[in-house]
């Protein structure tokens, strides 16, 4: 009776084992499952539908919509089948889904939206502020207003929604240096920011003010004016650039063909038009190219980088990547001074995320800091630094592992797929599973999904048997 009865026992716990196994991967009901945002919610999909849960399950919002785009902490935007809304983050609406667009949410500025082919604005928190009225409308990407098109005319609203300018202008360009170049009746002039003209409408063309001054045109000749109209230099160059540290470039005609030269905000031509190509001044220096190859030019015209690469493209700060004409088609780098730093040895030197640069050759990569130092020679087969500033992800005969920022170990490529590391866990692969480890390399998390995403607030979503849910950072079923 009693072996009976521990057979029995086994057989209970055996079973029971099995059950908290199975629900806890196998009771999955997303067909689709986004991170936890910081405001507590996520974006799931049932029965083809997105909708929205809280960090207990809780449907948040109904899943109804084709799609839904986390916004921010605030809003959400969500979209039935060609037409975009505004739900607040408790599932309450805040406009219904029949825009034909809802624009960027920048920082402190409203949000561009379009219904029936018209165009207004709305605030962050999804208010109207000016309705659909506008054939077009600009964005606020940089400045205080935004250029707004009605009845085939241009006039400038403010961040409050206000029309400040009234639209009677055939084309306008941005504000800067708080005057915007705008046509009216075939010729351009400029406007101050309540609509008076401070330069009246005479060029051809024009562009933008940068260090006080702006490049004007007239029948078919540049030069540049200040900001009363007064010219600095006559029109007289076939085209004319901004000002860069005091120095602007011009294409001038010459007997040997157009060649790129430098002014002054004098109005002298301080460098003599002589290069087939030149770049704008920047840390005192100016990039140019003349038939031997590329080369730098300090502001006297001297040459500090010899015009003899067949590539001169910046790298970081005061740095440059080179690769001379020699045939090996390498890089190195090289200062402003034209001191080698690195000599050319490698394939390609890229400046990438978190102040360091990628170098490759033979089809092997490493890491160089912003100085131009070495921090690991080429041995992998990729690197990614894109992702995190702490722990770069690298791949090395099909696997992948772990470097930190100085090239130094962290876990040994060993790993058929990995993740990023966030909140101290990365998802890696190991034969068609996807778990997770910590920053010792400890399998915290054993391989048994099909997909899964990172960590964030403490969840992570998984996929298992076609079906996604989510674990805390010990593994455990939550959702």
């Amino acid at each position: 009776m009693k072996k009976s009865y521990t057979l029995l026992l086994a057989a209970i716990i055996l079973f029971v084992g099995f059950t908290q196994y199975k629900s806890s991967t196998e009771e999955f009901v997303y067909e689709d499952a986004s991170i936890f945002y910081d405001s507590g919610i996520a974006v799931v999909q049932i029965n083809d539908l997105y909708g929205c849960i809280d960090k207990s399950g809780n449907i948040v919002l109904e899943p109804q919509y084709d799609e839904i785009i986390y916004n921010s902490e605030h809003n959400i935007q969500v979209r039935l089948k060609d037409h975009y809304g505004l739900i607040n983050v408790d599932g309450s609406m805040i406009l219904e889904p029949k825009y034909e667009e809802i624009g960027l949410f920048l920082p402190k500025s409203l949000v561009r939206i379009k219904y029936n082919g018209m165009y207004g604005y709305i605030h962050q928190d999804g208010r109207v502020i000016i309705e659909p009225k506008y054939e077009d409308a600009d964005l606020f990407f940089r400045g205080d207003m935004a250029a707004v098109r009605d009845n085939g005319k241009w006039g400038f609203i403010d961040r409050n929604g206000r029309l400040v300018i009234e639209p009677k202008f055939d084309e306008v360009n941005d504000f800067r240096e708080n005057l915007a170049a705008v046509k009216i009746n075939g010729k351009w002039g400029y406007i101050d920011k309540t609509g008076n003209y401070m330069i009246q409408p005479e060029y051809d063309k024009a562009s933008g003010f940068t260090e006080g001054f702006a490049p004007v045109s007239v029948r078919g000749k540049w030069g540049y004016i200040d900001k009363k109209g007064k010219f600095l230099i006559k029109p007289k160059y076939s085209h004319a650039f901004d000002f860069s540290e005091g120095f602007a470039v011009v294409i001038a005609e010459t007997s040997e063909g157009p060649k790129v030269g430098y002014v002054d905000n004098k109005g002298t031509m301080i460098i003599e038009p002589a290069y087939d190509i030149g770049h704008d001044f920047r840390d005192g220096s100016a990039k140019v190219k003349i038939e031997r190859g590329w080369g730098c030019i300090d502001k006297k015209g001297e040459f500090v980088v010899a015009p003899e690469h067949a590539e001169l493209e910046h790298y970081y700060g005061s740095l440059f990547a080179f690769m001379p004409y020699d045939g090996t088609n390498k890089r190195g780098l090289l200062d402003k001074s034209g001191k080698i730093v690195i000599e050319a040895r490698f394939d390609t030197i890229d400046i990438s995320n978190y102040e360091m640069g990628i170098i490759s050759d033979n089809g092997k990569y490493g890491l160089i800091d912003i100085t131009g130092k070495v921090l690991l020679e080429p041995q992998f087969d990729e690197i990614d630094t894109s992702v995190s500033k702490d722990s770069i992800r690298v791949k090395l005969h099909d696997k992948y592992g772990f470097i930190n920022t100085e090239g130094k170990m962290i876990i040994e490529p060993e790993y058929d797929d990995a993740g990023i590391f966030h909140e101290g866990l990365a998802a890696v692969k190991i034969s068609g599973k996807w778990g997770f480890v910590d920053e010792n390399n400890q399998l915290v998390i054993k391989p048994r999904y099909d997909q899964v995403g990172g960590f964030y607030n403490g969840l992570a979503s998984v996929k298992f048997n076609g079906k996604w849910g989510y674990i805390d950072n010990k593994g455990k079923k939550v959702l």
